[in-house]
């Protein structure tokens, strides 16, 4: 098997969206740091999601995470997503995303087969709470 790919890691860190002019050769950031797209992860557990505890989860184990709070099952602290503006993307992962896992090989895709009418309900449900 190959050498896991790493990215290196750069004192300087960015905050907020960056955009690069269209004739620039030079790349905004690396592919596992965007949102969506094409990403690779040296293993297939690198895929998985780890939930710890209640609160936003923010672990090291989800290389790709989501932005994603943890409630404690009460009414008042209920578990919610954050989506983007876009309405496909939570953190860095997007609906119809590539994941290359060097472990396997392959190339996996993110979806959810029932994502529309899932949408619908859950915006449905939202109207009676505003």
């Amino acid at each position: 098997m190959p050498f896991p790919y790493k990215n290196p890691l750069n004192a300087q860190l960015l905050i907020g969206p960056y955009t690069v002019a269209r004739n620039s050769v030079q790349g905004t950031d690396y592919s596992v740091l965007g949102i969506g797209g094409w990403m690779e992860v040296a293993n297939l557990r690198d895929l998985s999601l780890t939930f710890v505890g209640i609160g936003l989860q923010t672990l090291s184990a989800n290389t790709i995470p989501i932005n994603i709070y943890i409630g404690n099952g009460t009414p008042f602290n209920p578990s919610y997503i954050n989506l983007n503006s876009d309405n496909f993307s939570s953190g860095r992962r997007r609906i119809g995303m590539i994941a290359y896992v060097n472990e396997t090989g392959l190339a996996y895709q993110y979806q959810i087969d029932n994502y529309e009418s899932l949408w619908n309900v859950q915006s449905a449900a939202h109207r009676y709470f505003k």
